[in-house]
């Protein structure tokens, strides 16, 4: 099952964004999901905001499930 993690990026350390991204993304992938993490949607951080919701809904759409971490709504 591909799984795409949701969570607040946008005004966070960058540092941290990763930090929990990747958390999240080992804990799936341990129950043996496929992961789908917004940091790995092949854009930089100089690509604006509008290009990179473009992006992750593309990658988005193609998952069976969404895991929403705790600031999912601030995202």
């Amino acid at each position: 099952m591909r799984i795409y993690i949701s969570g607040k990026i946008t005004g966070l350390p960058f540092r941290e964004v990763e930090h929990k991204f990747q958390s999240a993304q080992n804990f799936l992938e341990g129950f043996g999901f496929e992961v789908v993490s917004p940091l790995k949607n092949g854009l930089s951080q100089s690509h604006t905001w509008q290009q990179h919701i473009v992006r992750d809904i593309e990658m988005l759409l193609p998952c069976e499930a969404i895991y929403m971490l705790n600031d999912w709504a601030d995202s």
